[in-house]
């Protein structure tokens, strides 16, 4: 994330998490050194923990997202 063409390279830097997801803590942490760094990214909270049930939608939006 130091290189200044991060956003050019990456189109799309999508990250996604569980409301009660065990490393929300380290992923609000993430967000800050990114937003520092000046990196565009797309981010989500989903309703639920660090399992399927956040990961399958958060997969269906990334999709949707690089696929159109």
């Amino acid at each position: 994330m130091d290189d200044p063409d991060f956003n050019n390279y990456f189109h799309t830097f999508f990250r996604c998490i569980g409301d009660n997801d065990c490393f929300r803590s380290r992923f609000l942490e993430e967000d800050a050194i990114i937003q520092e760094k000046g990196v565009h990214e797309i981010r989500k909270i989903y309703p639920g923990g660090h399992d399927w049930n956040v990961w399958r939608p958060c997969f269906t939006d990334f999709a949707q997202m690089i696929f159109r």
